[in-house]
């Protein structure tokens, strides 16, 4: 017993019926009851809208930040698996950290800010894939991640 919330995500329909939800979480004993949304802006070619979506639980450390997208072309909002990005990038599980810092560049990807997880209390982080906290691009249209270095 507590305090529990629903959010919901709607975007404008550009005609008389106004607005249409697109995405909605309710409370959950596995997900949390604290959820949030941020939304961030649209990509430059307008196709997608990004939110940082953040799932916690009231009176507790147990959460973290997600990445949500609205997607305007396929009329769907998306959920990016990052973390399975990640492994598949890294070739290693990796216990995850994505910041709340996060934009689109010129081309449309996304940028994330991510670090290893570290519990609170704990002074090691639970896996070591990163170097303290990294910039990473999450290209939607190629469904692919990599650390920022790599495009130098």
């Amino acid at each position: 017993m507590g305090c529990e919330n629903t959010v919901r995500l709607f975007v404008s329909t550009g005609d008389s019926a106004g607005f249409r939800q697109v995405f909605i979480q309710k409370d959950s004993p596995l997900n949390g009851n604290a959820n949030s949304m941020l939304p961030i802006g649209w990509s430059p070619d307008g196709r997608w809208l990004l939110v940082q979506f953040a799932i916690e639980n009231y009176a507790s450390y147990f959460g973290g930040i997600d990445v949500l997208v609205y997607d305007r072309g396929k009329n769907r909002t998306i959920r990016p698996d990052v973390n399975y990005m990640i492994k598949t990038a890294l070739k290693q599980d990796c216990w995850i950290n994505i910041g709340s810092q996060m934009s689109f560049d010129a081309s449309s990807r996304i940028h994330l800010r991510l670090a290893d997880f570290i519990d609170e209390g704990d002074d090691e982080p639970q896996t070591h894939c990163f170097h303290g906290e990294e910039e990473w691009v999450l290209d939607l249209k190629k469904g692919t991640m990599h650390p920022i270095i790599a495009e130098r």
